[in-house]
């Protein structure tokens, strides 16, 4: 097996494929990118087989723009016996922890769709009865991502090294009390860069925060049903259903002038269903800064630095709003200014999410709390 295929975002192909081939010159793996145009994926050929492998042990947390990578190869098949030969790609593989019928996240891969699901059944009861299939989430998952009728690529992920999700999607609704769907953004960014763990350290209920560019509230929303308390910045409207919390506040004007350390106003203390009253941590820091204004990303980038500088936040998470051209060399030159300006050790986290469109969302905060 010498190829590498990363699952993305459609439009985004030639962006994962140049990040990958940076990441694989680094450590002087060598290969070429094979990317079309609105495909949903970008294909890295190595040269030499233990280059691949090598390169299959890369943490897909670690790649901005790839949202699984799998290591394996393109194979063609008849349409009378798609199964058959499968099974044989794979005869001297496995055992394996499951297998994932996948196709690519664009128009034409949704209409492959059924067809995956038509071939899971014979494909799952042969790899059980050659004894590769069993639950042990310590073995790889075997992906078969169907590319045509007649042509799938069949591979393996590395399990603590992928996405746990199918296409590497985190599937998220849309919360009904949430005034926008710009909520995901901020929801899936938690729960991507997080784990359940880091994240209760990182954010618990009584902390305040600051959402700049806020209107009409999606990410005010994550934070408040979180228990923040929120200054909101923008000139536009907040949601009423928001205001009504007593854990926002919402300023008037424009985000990258607000100014983090006035005095708080004296907040009304309300009761909550859950029967407990709470009150606004007067005098406390900013525990998080988040902002979601579209501007271009560097200036972007040089805010969160002032606002670590200023000893403003602990923790920011932000949107980049990406260029129509030269997106990675632009992702470079921020995610460069990043650690080139903010303290060492700082951790800085960035990925292009499924709920992100022409943007990438970076987090960036000390590495631990205090």
């Amino acid at each position: 097996m010498k190829q590498i295929m990363l699952y993305c975002r459609a439009g985004f192909e030639s962006e994962t494929g140049a990040e990958f081939a940076a990441l694989a010159e680094k450590y002087e793996n060598w290969g070429y990118v094979r990317a079309s145009k609105d495909t949903g994926f970008a294909i890295y050929e190595t040269y030499q087989q233990e280059d691949a492998a090598a390169l299959a042990q890369v943490p897909i947390r670690s790649l901005i723009f790839a949202r699984q990578l799998v290591y394996g190869d393109t194979i063609n098949f008849d349409p009378e016996d798609r199964v058959g030969p499968i099974l044989a790609q794979v005869a001297e593989q496995g055992p394996f922890s499951e297998l994932r019928m996948e196709t690519p996240d664009t128009n034409e891969g949704k209409s492959l769709n059924r067809l995956a699901k038509k071939l899971a059944v014979p494909l799952s009861k042969g790899l059980q009865k050659q004894g590769k299939l069993i639950k042990d989430n310590s073995l790889p998952v075997l992906h078969v991502c169907l590319l045509a009728g007649t042509q799938a690529f069949v591979g393996v992920s590395e399990p603590g090294r992928h996405s746990p999700f199918v296409n590497g999607i985190m599937r998220l609704r849309v919360p009904s009390a949430a005034p926008s769907r710009s909520t995901l953004k901020l929801d899936e960014a938690l729960l991507s860069f997080f784990s359940e763990a880091e994240l209760a350290a990182r954010m618990t209920s009584g902390m305040k925060a600051v959402d700049l560019g806020a209107c009409p509230g999606g990410w005010t929303y994550q934070l408040v049903r979180r228990g923040l308390f929120v200054s909101s910045v923008d000139n536009g409207p907040m949601a009423d259903s928001l205001m009504e919390t007593g854990q926002v506040k919402h300023f008037r004007e424009d985000g990258f002038g607000f100014d983090p350390k006035r005095k708080p106003i004296s907040w009304i203390n309300r009761q909550f269903g859950n029967g407990k009253r709470l009150k606004w941590p007067e005098n406390a820091p900013s525990e998080w800064m988040v902002c979601d204004m579209a501007d271009k990303p560097r200036r972007v980038v040089h805010m969160v630095i002032d606002w670590f500088a200023q000893g403003n936040t602990r923790n920011a998470i932000v949107n980049l709003k990406l260029p129509m051209k030269a997106r990675w060399e632009e992702v470079q030159t921020c995610m460069n200014i990043l650690r080139d300006e903010l303290q060492d050790g700082m951790v800085i986290k960035a990925k292009h999410l499924y709920h992100d469109r022409e943007e990438i969302t970076v987090f960036v905060g000390y590495p631990k709390l205090n």
